[in-house]
């Protein structure tokens, strides 16, 4: 037997070769006893001599006295005693009967319904004191929900997130089980309250199925179901108000949870009750459906959403690379004074709805101009980008600086296409009656998804579309200076 002195002068002792109770990335849980033989958990953390790593495993100390503090953690499992030597952590808590992830194994099947809601409404009671002392927990699972003393009790603030301290360099950012984590945790490695939520809305399903939601198995593919994916529907059996519950506490947005744990908690506690009005079950049960069909739309339009929108990082990347490669070649075929100005504007503008992407490359008067953006309105997803090529003149009549001046008509659009199974950039040149004509990038991109829509159309115009390459735009920038150098009285 291993003893240690916590900081309290209180001596415990723990079996070192015992099965674990529980084991982490860097901590291991033993089964020990208080000096008059009262059992315990011993919770052994290795932090070495890395400095830093202690003071992020310190954490869990900290929280823990804040969760001893509170005048309400009936939910909440409290530390008896810590103790630090040597580049170990030791944190002494009460020894549990059983976890949340032990009874899911024990019964191997769903957990009958009654049980289950008053398993998350213990479970939301002990979110609600967490956030009374200003604590997100960042890890709510099965295994770190235990019953003790005939109540459940949230464990493991390891990584937990105290709200007191947002800009801590030491709060483990990001870290969690990928099973339970919500999307946006995932997405931006910041928790809230409603990540929780979302957690508990997991360990719901689990509880009421038998099965998590997303299997995986890979960090990716749990990133992707997470964020993309539906749960599989509940069982019909179910009451549909705890389908109600759960399918709320599984919103993929965290606006379209509840509140708060306490509103969960409310819920949960009206779910719990019988229903004693056959008409109020039904009316409940065709809601529920109703719900459903709205949220397969909701999630799916959130799925393209987010396709479309790497589509156009995408676009942007491969533009990047296109002008940083016309840069370099014009700075080797022209002498000196060659100037490229890049800017992006974040605002709405009179086509562009944000992102506005624009580039100008100059030589003494001849400039090339090139411009893309999002378009807002009809062209919110198709296409994914448009914009234009302009050829013109720098001209110091009027600012100091200079100011582009472009031509009448520009020298095509700008079109970021899928194109042989890939999106490319293409340049459109449209005609009407065999005559080019010149249309603006909101011009474009709206004819455009206007026919669009579930299979392209025809067009008001015909059009001719080339690939967008270096080459192609060293011509327009080699002919606007054969016409300017053509025309008497220019510089």
């Amino acid at each position: 037997m291993k003893r240690i002195t916590d900081v309290e002068g209180r001596v415990w002792k723990y079996n070192e070769t015992s099965p674990l109770l529980g084991e982490g990335a860097s901590a291991t849980v033993h089964s020990g006893n208080a000096d008059d033989g009262k059992p315990v958990a011993v919770k052994v953390i290795q932090t070495g001599s890395d400095h830093f790593a202690r003071r992020v495993h310190s954490r869990e100390i900290e929280i823990g006295q804040k969760v001893g503090a509170a005048t309400t953690s009936n939910h909440l499992v409290r530390h008896l005693g810590y103790a630090v030597d040597d580049g170990t952590i030791y944190i002494v808590m009460p020894r549990a009967s059983q976890s949340l992830k032990a009874r899911l194994a024990e019964s191997n099947s769903p957990i009958p319904t009654s049980e289950g809601l008053d398993i998350l409404r213990q479970i939301a009671l002990g979110l609600q004191e967490l956030a009374e002392i200003g604590i997100v927990h960042r890890d709510l699972k099965p295994g770190n929900v235990l019953l003790l003393e005939g109540q459940w009790r949230l464990t493991d603030f390891g990584i937990s997130r105290d709200l007191s301290e947002a800009t801590s360099t030491a709060t483990r950012r990001g870290e969690g089980t990928l099973e339970y984590m919500a999307p946006e945790y995932l997405e931006s490695g910041i928790a809230t309250a409603k990540s929780d939520l979302y957690a508990l809305g997991i360990i719901a399903y689990e509880m009421f199925t038998g099965t998590r939601p997303f299997p995986g198995p890979t960090a990716e593919e749990f990133r992707r179901q997470h964020r993309d994916e539906l749960p599989p529907p509940l069982p019909q059996e179910l009451p549909p108000l705890v389908r109600q519950l759960v399918t709320r506490l599984l919103e993929k947005s965290p606006p379209k949870r509840y509140s708060d744990a306490r509103a969960a908690m409310e819920f949960i506690t009206k779910a719990s009750r019988p229903v004693k009005n056959t008409s109020h079950l039904m009316l409940a049960d065709i809601a529920m459906r109703s719900k459903e069909k709205y949220r397969n739309k909701e999630v799916e339009r959130l799925r393209i959403e987010r396709r479309v929108e790497e589509i156009r990082e995408q676009g942007r990347a491969d533009f990047d690379e296109l002008v940083t490669e016309l840069d370099s070649i014009l700075e080797d075929l022209l002498t000196g004074d060659l100037v490229t100005e890049t800017s992006v504007e974040d605002r709405y503008t009179t086509e562009y709805s944000h992102g506005s992407n624009r580039y100008l490359i100059r030589w003494h008067n001849c400039g090339l101009q090139l411009s893309f953006g999002q378009l807002y309105g009809l062209s919110y997803y198709y296409p994914p980008l448009v914009g234009t090529i302009e050829t013109g003149t720098w001209d110091k009549r009027y600012y100091h600086e200079g100011e582009f001046i472009a031509q009448k008509k520009n020298e095509g659009n700008l079109l970021y296409l899928p194109e042989g199974g890939t999106y490319r950039w293409l340049r459109r040149h449209w005609y009407r009656e065999g005559t080019r004509i010149s249309l603006s990038a909101s011009e474009c991109g709206n004819y455009m998804a206007r026919y669009h829509k579930l299979a392209p159309k025809v067009l008001p115009y015909t059009y001719l579309d080339s690939p967008l390459t270096t080459d192609s735009l060293i011509d327009d920038f080699r002919i606007r200076l054969e016409q300017l150098n053509a025309e008497p009285g220019d510089e």
